[in-house]
């Protein structure tokens, strides 16, 4: 019989902290110099609170305070000499180098990275896929700039992208950046670092033909959805298999060009069996991988 009493008892966020060796935030802190104008309120401190905060759903830094002090005497297992008011998260979030809390985050993904391909169940049809996608939290224009026009009624909300890579075996983000909702989602793309022959699975958001060309240039693959107002030249007709499924109505080579270059790329449309039309037209570099795994990736992997 297993005697251990490590997560015995203890509360989620205590079993959460366990698993974040103080060392590896202290060398972090060190090397970020995230500690030179905080007496009491350090680098691990401001990490559990922001932690609790995500556990605890609260929606507001005087939520935050407010909860914590009402909980004080209750919460020793947090390890907190003394609970933050309100100003002293707030100074903290404004003056505290986030890169900070990002390098311990890929301290932690390194040294368990080896650990999360093994709880995959269902496992890839491809090997080296990675999915991005974006999530926008939206905030008041007087913080950040809004997406699109200014509405009649002058109230247009502004906010925050939140672009992250997955890779598809390990099932948590691998990278992950932030910029204004008004930026356009194809310049996260540049920030990717793929292997060659790996794939990448994005939304057709993230359409930039120019990228396009330096993957197929790289040997790096993609599956991504087509424009709706995109010009190209039919090229070649591929054979549709009879196992495939009778959703996919073509797949076909196409030429598209930009900036006085020519990019080959495989188009393959699929049919919306709820809407009764001709609803997706995916677009992709590769020729290996079958039609049916194409439609699999970018619909029930994202």
């Amino acid at each position: 019989m297993n005697k251990s009493t490590h997560f015995s008892g203890h509360p989620i966020i205590k079993q959460l902290l366990n698993l974040i060796p103080k060392g590896l935030v202290r060398r972090t802190a060190e090397a970020h110099d995230s500690n030179r104008y905080y007496k009491s309120f350090k680098t691990y401190e401001h990490m559990v609170c922001m932690l609790y905060a995500t556990l605890s759903g609260v929606s507001s830094l005087r939520e935050l305070s407010t909860v914590m002090l009402a909980c004080e005497g209750k919460l020793s297992h947090l390890e907190l000499s003394s609970f933050p008011k309100r100003s002293t998260l707030s100074d903290a979030n404004m003056k505290r180098n986030s890169n900070v809390f990002a390098d311990i985050y890929y301290g932690l993904l390194n040294q368990y990275g080896s650990f999360l391909s093994d709880s995959d169940i269902k496992g890839s049809p491809v090997k080296h896929l990675n999915i991005v996608d974006s999530s926008t939290i939206s905030l008041f224009c007087d913080i950040l700039k809004g997406v699109g026009r200014n509405p009649i009624n002058g109230k247009k909300k502004g906010g925050i992208k939140m672009h992250t890579m997955i890779n598809a075996l390990q099932d948590v983000p691998c990278l992950i950046r932030f910029s204004s909702a008004a930026t356009h989602d194809h310049t996260f793309l540049k920030e990717l670092n793929l292997q060659k022959g790996s794939f990448v699975v994005f939304d057709k958001a993230y359409n930039d033909y120019t990228q396009y060309l330096q993957w197929i240039e790289q040997d790096i693959y993609f599956v991504t959805r087509q424009k709706d107002n995109a010009h190209y030249e039919h090229i070649d007709e591929l054979d549709i298999e009879d196992h495939i499924d009778d959703n996919v109505l073509r797949d076909e080579i196409i030429e598209i060009k930009k900036n006085e270059q020519i990019i080959s790329l495989r188009r393959l449309a699929y049919w919306d069996n709820e809407k009764k039309k001709p609803m997706y037209s995916y677009l992709t570099t590769s020729l290996s991988v079958q039609s049916k795994y194409v439609i699999f990736i970018n619909v029930d992997g994202k």
